[in-house]
């Protein structure tokens, strides 16, 4: 499904599970963005993928990661 302005695409049916060793053997970036629009970059490791469209991310030592979620779901994941 394409936005209106065509810049973004989103998959709508992208299953986690394909990539669950991926996922939950490598750690990952989780961007984000804080009520003031300034970005928010953290590590996580032990990730777990709960379902097809759910992975559980752990929040130790994340300082303003959790609250950034709270104000803007909308995040990328980079899994390496």
């Amino acid at each position: 499904m394409d936005n209106p302005n065509n810049k973004t695409r989103v998959i709508e049916k992208f299953n986690l599970e394909n990539y669950k060793k991926l996922i939950e053997n490598y750690p990952c970036h989780i961007a984000s963005v804080n009520c003031n629009g300034n970005p928010n970059l953290s590590v996580a490791d032990h990730c777990v993928v709960l379902s097809k469209s759910q992975i559980l991310l752990p929040v130790i030592e994340m300082m303003n990661t959790p609250d950034c979620i709270k104000n803007n779901s909308n995040v990328v994941l980079t899994f390496f």
